[in-house]
C-alpha cells in the first residue's frame, strides 16, 4: 500500500543491520588511503607539475569507488527494512445506532437545583452564584458526556416540541454532532410536548440500518400535550415492530423553579409540573427499554451512566498495522549505484598494468 507518507512516520524494521556500516566505512577508508606503487624521480618543476596533475587524476579516479560505496550503503539500508507508517485497520464488532431525542418545550427552561440544597434560601443563594442549571442545560451537558464516552457508535439527534426536528442522522462524526447539540435552543419549534412523533422519526432514521442494535433515548419533562394521528402508545408499538429499543428519561422534580421578571428584577418562583411517568414507563416496557427518573443533574448523570453500561460498546478486535515498504526501492537504487561503479571501472577508469 502506498500513499502520502510523512518523514516523521519513517522507521527501520531491523535497525541493528546499520551496524554493518562500520566495517563498510573501514573498507572505504582503507581503499582511499592505500599506497600505490611509486617511482622516485629527481625534483624539478616539470616533475612537480606532473605530480600535482597525477594527484588530481587519482582523486578523479575514485569515482567508481564512490559509486561502490554508495551502493554498499544503500544495500545495508535496504536490508534494514525501511518503511513508512501507512496507518492501521481497526476491526470492530457490529456497533449500535443510537438516537437521542431531546425535549425543547418551554418547560425545559425550569431550574432543577441539586438535592443537596435542602432549603429555599440555599437554593436562591446558589442561583445568585450561578450554580443552578436549567433542565435543558443539564440535559445537554450530560448528553455530551454520553456521546464522548461512545466514539465508535453511530449517534443521531432529534429535537422535539410541537413537532420533531431531525437535527443529525446517526453518524460517527461526533465533533459535528456535538456542535449541533450545542446549537439547540428553546422556543424554536414550539412550546408543546409531542412524544409520539420523535419516536416515529427515530424509527424512520433507523429502520434500514444494518446495526446489530438500534436504541433511542428520549428525554422529556412534560406530558404529551400535542395530539397527532399516532398516539405515543402506538408509536411504541411501531418502534417494537422495527426493533427500536426506547429508553425514556423523565426530567423534573417538585423542587423546580423558573425565573420571572418583577419590579425588583428577576425572581425565582416555584414551578410545579409533572411528566407522565406512567406513559414513559409504558413506552420503555413495550420496546424492551428502561425508564429513568432524573430530578437533578446527579440523577441525570446516573441515568445516562446506566444506559451507557446497558448498551454494550463495540469490541475492538486486534489492530492490523499497515506499512509502506521501501526496501525494494532502496535495493534497486543500490544495484544502480553498483552497476554505475562497475561500468566506470571497466570503461573510463579502466587501469592497465
Amino acid at each position: 500500500m502506498t500513499g502520502d507518507s510523512s518523514i516523521f512516520d519513517f522507521e527501520l524494521q531491523y535497525p541493528w543491520v546499520l551496524t554493518l556500516l562500520i566495517p563498510l566505512a573501514i573498507l572505504i577508508f582503507l581503499y582511499i588511503t592505500r599506497r600505490e606503487p611509486t617511482v622516485l624521480l629527481p625534483r624539478n618543476p616539470v616533475v612537480v607539475a606532473k605530480k600535482s596533475l597525477l594527484s588530481r587524476v587519482k582523486i578523479y579516479s575514485l569515482a567508481p569507488a564512490l559509486f561502490y560505496a554508495l551502493g554498499g550503503i544503500a544495500m545495508i539500508f535496504a536490508l534494514a527494512g525501511p518503511r513508512f507508517d501507512a496507518g492501521e485497520i481497526r476491526q470492530k464488532s457490529e456497533g449500535t445506532d443510537i438516537i437521542l431525542a431531546i425535549d425543547l418545550s418551554g418547560s425545559m427552561e425550569a431550574y432543577e437545583p441539586s438535592k443537596k440544597l435542602r432549603s429555599d434560601a440555599a437554593i436562591r443563594a446558589a442561583h445568585s452564584r450561578g450554580e443552578t442549571k436549567q433542565r435543558i442545560q443539564i440535559c445537554k451537558s450530560e448528553v455530551r458526556k454520553f456521546i464522548e464516552a461512545r466514539p465508535d457508535d453511530r449517534i443521531g439527534l432529534i429535537a422535539f416540541a410541537d413537532l420533531p426536528f431531525a437535527v443529525c442522522p446517526p453518524t460517527l462524526d461526533h465533533g459535528w454532532l456535538l456542535r449541533q447539540l450545542d446549537s439547540l435552543s428553546l422556543h424554536t419549534i414550539g412550546d408543546g410536548t409531542g412524544i409520539a412523533t420523535p419516536i416515529i422519526a427515530a424509527v424512520d432514521r433507523t429502520k434500514d440500518s444494518d446495526a446489530k442494535r438500534k436504541v433511542m433515548v428520549l428525554f422529556t419533562d412534560g406530558e404529551n400535550t400535542v395530539q397527532n394521528k399516532v398516539s405515543p402508545e402506538q408509536a411504541a408499538e411501531i418502534a417494537k415492530k422495527y426493533s427500536l429499543i426506547v429508553h425514556t428519561v423523565g426530567i423534573g422534580s417538585p423542587r423546580a423553579y423558573i425565573e420571572q421578571n418583577s419590579l425588583f428584577g428577576k425572581n425565582l418562583v416555584p414551578y410545579h409540573d409533572e411528566f407522565d411517568e406512567k406513559l414513559l414507563k409504558k413506552i420503555s416496557e413495550t420496546t424492551g427499554g428502561k425508564y429513568y427518573a432524573a430530578d437533578d443533574a446527579e440523577a441525570m448523570h446516573a441515568a445516562l451512566a446506566e444506559i451507557d453500561k446497558l448498551e454494550k460498546k463495540p469490541q475492538e478486535m486486534p489492530r492490523i498495522a499497515l506499512y509502506d515498504e521501501r526496501a525494494g526501492e532502496v535495493a534497486a537504487l543500490a544495484l544502480a549505484f553498483l552497476l554505475v561503479g562497475f561500468f566506470l571501472s571497466r570503461t573510463f577508469f579502466l587501469r592497465f598494468p
